[in-house]
């Protein structure tokens, strides 16, 4: 009995950390704007910090892009957030303790910079979605686009009939173009950040089955960052069939049904997210 339990276990853990193949990594090249963000979002109105003058005058974004070679946009904005408002005494000294334990285990801190390097496979910041951004407005039809489909296909049957069903068909394609076209930007930025929300769960993934003390914060995330991971991915049959996408995009609506199914799960998932966020940018940025 409990062999084929681990065997499922096994075969979960390999499922929510396959999501991505592990390529080397692009250091993407970020605006300061970018880096900025959860500085700009998370700081409390009127708390001690840089102010820009001060930054620009300090070189302080230079010497930011000089501290944090090979790191994602995630631990360059806690890096950034650390240089800007510093950190309390409770909080220094808890890094102090965190930098010396990896300083005192060069392997271990090795095998994390290499468990962090799909990190560095992002590239847009969610600091934004995942920390300001309210939750999308999604409309009353979203899950139901393939009655579009099934109505259109029951038009072409009709049109063997009546040659007025062409109408119906004309409708449709019609409303699916239409809609098609007024979502794609929307879209495709969303996919964006959906590739970086999944290469954070990953990483909590990788990390939760490692056994080091710094990360056990991690263990408790690994099982549900795997599942969302899952949820935040097209189906199988979409990524692994040539040209099926293009044919369920445009005729299934199936990229715009996949934006509101995934900006519902963010919504349903934010605290989960940016715990996710908060543990790996700092764990990158020691």
């Amino acid at each position: 009995a409990t062999f084929p339990a681990s065997l499922v276990a096994l075969a979960g853990k390999l499922r929510s950390v396959a999501t991505f193949p592990e390529t080397d990594p692009v250091d993407y090249s970020f605006p300061p704007a970018d880096i900025g963000r959860l500085h700009q979002i998370t700081t409390p109105h009127g708390a001690a910090c840089i102010d820009d003058q001060t930054w620009t005058d300090l070189l302080l974004d230079d010497y930011a892009a000089r501290l944090s070679p090979q790191v994602s946009i995630f631990g360059r904005q806690v890096l950034h957030q650390r240089l800007r408002a510093g950190l309390g005494d409770s909080d220094c000294a808890a890094l102090g303790e965190r930098l010396r334990a990896l300083m005192a285990d060069p392997a271990c801190l090795q095998a994390q910079h290499r468990a962090c390097q799909s990190l560095r496979h992002a590239d847009t910041e969610v600091a934004n979605l995942l920390f300001a951004q309210p939750d999308l407005a999604i409309p009353a039809w979203a899950g139901r686009a393939w009655l579009l489909a099934a109505i259109l296909v029951a038009t072409v049957a009709a049109a063997a009939w009546t040659p007025i069903a062409w109408l119906g068909t004309c409708a449709v394609l019609y409303l699916l173009m239409a809609t098609q076209l007024a979502y794609s930007d929307r879209v495709q930025a969303f996919e964006g950040e959906m590739k970086s929300v999944q290469m954070l769960l990953r990483v909590c993934s990788l990390l939760a089955v490692r056994k080091e003390p710094m990360l056990a914060p991690f263990a408790e995330l690994g099982r549900r960052a795997g599942a969302l991971n899952r949820r935040f991915s097209r189906s199988m049959s979409v990524r692994t069939t040539p040209g099926a996408a293009i044919y369920a995009d445009w005729f299934l609506l199936s990229n715009v049904e996949h934006y509101f199914r995934s900006a519902r799960t963010i919504s349903e998932n934010r605290s989960f997210l940016r715990e996710c966020f908060t543990l790996c940018a700092n764990l990158e940025a020691d």
